[in-house]
């Protein structure tokens, strides 16, 4: 399996990126700058910023700085902490002279005062009503006016790896033109300050170091490299005013803010599926053949993108033809696990968004339940598990219903007989005879059409084993936590507020979403009213907010149908009946005249009538 962090093997192909970057930090009359690395989650953002770090550091005229706000909030000050710790690590990195040491320590004693004003405004309403809090933030200014930075410094230059204690840090009055004249008597060219995972922290946290970075940026050799989702530091941004009651408003003003932050952005594209293809079979070339020379392999592969030649990705049917070019034999391990890619890639790419780190972590369970059946003394085969485990990640709705057949026929799913070799010929709209109603009625979805269509075909196979392992390690969304964005989550929290209001605004901007996010928000609502014991209620229900939004994602409907038809019919509110029958009305498919069949021949006197309804 892989580690789920930052490495400095591109098996993605950063090195342009890194080139652009570096022109940027290269050019003097740039600085100075900030530069945003932009991309989603799990797109490589901390690879791409550890390659650049690896590229800087080292120079002794050049000072390269690693800064992750995640791991100090809560605790710190973000904006304090992370100037104290760039005047510290010049301290660290320099033999400092008499000046310098002097200039450090008045810049360290105006931070000081910085944090301990924060506090007092802070805590400005607490000071009226509780002396004693005064006392104490009081005591701290005091306290400071006899700290020895100066000895501080010395001593934080001899001990890097010591725990020092942060003191309470501000001030601002010429900060400037001391840290200005640091850097001058340091003799250093320019800083390279790399601040990582700023998109994992809360927006008081974003915004705190945002305000940081503004302080530096009049500090012509500084250089300030932000590795963010570009999304969630606008949300921080529209969170930081309130005060605007407009959200389109509040919108703008997040944009704005972030253009004129970042000077340079540098965006990391999703990966295409033929790059998507390349980085999971170099995942399994690390994996088979370790002491193979990744970078000797990613050189020729990267020559040929160049000039074209690369179009459908390094797979198993060109692999041979780069292992000849490197004197390489592929071992069999390796070419299985090729094949294996080849038959899942083209569907994991539409389902992952063009994500590396999804696709490793899909990877790493792919393997993960290989082991546990191994264990267990049950034998798989890890093509038939690709598959299955595609079709749990991406349709989830779809895997359930399979899991039941397979469940109450031995492991046999009997659906799929004839469907899996007629549906690709298959164009009619009307019912195949040959094709069973279960499959027909799920066959519009085209990303399960696609599937039934790859190798190896289930119809045959004994299935049970493999639902087994499924369920023994616990469900896809558990392990993947298919994270929604930002965006997504801030649309969720909309479509379900008790307020009618916002939830009309929310559902307006819901066709804006990824279909990942969409399938996420899908999830995470039906997963919310499986947890409802008994029949839930009507009027502002999780239930009535999922119908209002698959309303608006026909693509959707399908993953809707499956999981109505899985309530029990008990536990179906009878206001409900009309919705559905309105949402699925839109489709041409069958879905909603099944889901109507059923209910109206339902032993319920009152979800029949409703059911027959016209």
């Amino acid at each position: 399996m892989w580690a789920d962090n930052e490495t400095e093997l591109d098996f993605i192909d950063f090195e342009p990126l890194i080139k652009a970057t570096s022109k940027i930090i290269d050019t003097d009359v740039l600085h100075p700058c900030s530069i945003g690395i932009f991309g989603n989650w799990g797109s490589g953002k901390s690879s791409l910023m550890k390659m650049l770090y690896n590229r800087y550091n080292g120079f002794e005229d050049i000072l390269t700085i690693h800064f992750n706000g995640w791991l100090f909030e809560g605790y710190e000050d973000a904006k304090t902490v992370l100037i104290g710790q760039l005047i510290e690590e010049i301290a660290k990195k320099k033999t400092l002279s008499n000046k310098a040491l002097l200039l450090s320590a008045n810049l360290l004693k105006r931070i000081d005062y910085m944090k301990v004003a924060g506090a007092v405004a802070k805590h400005a309403m607490a000071f009226a009503v509780a002396g004693p809090v005064g006392n104490i933030v009081a005591s701290s200014i005091e306290g400071m006016k006899d700290f020895d930075y100066t000895n501080y410094l010395k001593d934080l230059g001899k001990s890097e790896g010591k725990q020092f204690e942060k003191t309470l840090r501000n001030g601002l009055h010429s900060f400037h033109e001391d840290f200005d004249e640091l850097l001058e008597e340091t003799k250093l060219k320019k800083i390279i300050v790399f601040i990582d995972d700023l998109d994992r922290c809360m927006p008081d946290t974003i915004i705190g170091t945002l305000e940081a970075i503004k302080l530096f940026l009049f500090s012509k050799k500084t250089i300030f490299v932000i590795g963010a989702d570009e999304r969630l530091i606008k949300y921080a941004v529209r969170k930081r005013f309130p005060e605007i009651p407009d959200d389109r408003d509040r919108t703008e003003v997040g944009r704005d803010y972030l253009e004129k932050l970042i000077q340079f952005p540098v965006i990391i594209p999703p990966l295409t599926a033929a790059e998507l293809t390349t980085y999971i079979n170099l995942l399994f070339v690390s994996l088979h053949c370790p002491l193979l020379s990744i970078t000797s392999l990613t050189k020729v592969l990267n020559e040929d993108r160049k000039n074209g030649n690369l179009r459908e990705g390094f797979s198993t049917k060109n692999a041979n033809e780069f292992a000849e070019k490197i004197n390489w034999k592929i071992p069999e391990d390796l070419k299985d696990s090729l094949e294996t890619s080849y038959q899942i890639t083209p569907l994991l790419a539409q389902g992952l968004n063009g994500n590396p780190r999804q696709a490793k972590r899909f990877l790493n369970m792919l393997l993960m339940r290989m082991e546990v059946a191994e264990q267990k003394g049950i034998s798989l085969k890890k093509q038939i598990l690709a598959k299955l485990m595609l079709l749990e990640y991406c349709k989830s709705e779809i895997f359930r219903k399979f899991s039941q057949w397979q469940e109450k026929q031995h492991g046999i799913l009997k659906q799929l007989q004839n469907a899996e070799t007629e549906i690709v010929n298959y164009t009619d709209k009307t019912k195949s005879p040959s094709i069973s109603e279960e499959i027909t009625a799920i066959k519009d979805d085209k990303w399960f059409s696609t599937w039934l269509k790859i190798e190896p075909q289930l119809a045959d196979e004994n299935v049970s084993e493999y639902f087994y392992i499924a369920r023994d390690t616990s469900s896809m969304t558990d392990i993947f936590v298919q994270k929604m964005s930002q965006i997504a989550k801030e649309s969720f929290l909309q479509i379900t507020d008790k307020s009618q209001v916002k939830r009309t605004m929310g559902l307006k901007s819901v066709t804006t979403l990824s279909s990942n996010d969409a399938n996420a928000i899908f999830e995470t609502m039906a997963e919310k009213i499986r947890q409802v014991e008994g029949k839930p209620s009507w009027e502002d229900s999780m239930l009535q907010y999922l119908l209002d939004f698959c309303a608006l994602r026909i693509e959707l409907h399908v993953s809707l149908y499956l999981f109505l038809d899985s309530i029990p019919e008990k536990n179906l509110p009878i206001p409900a009946i009309s919705v559905v029958k309105r949402v699925l009305s839109n489709t041409t498919n069958q879905q909603g005249q099944l889901l109507l069949k059923k209910w109206s021949e339902s032993s319920n006197k009152n979800i029949a009538n409703a059911a027959k309804l016209k």
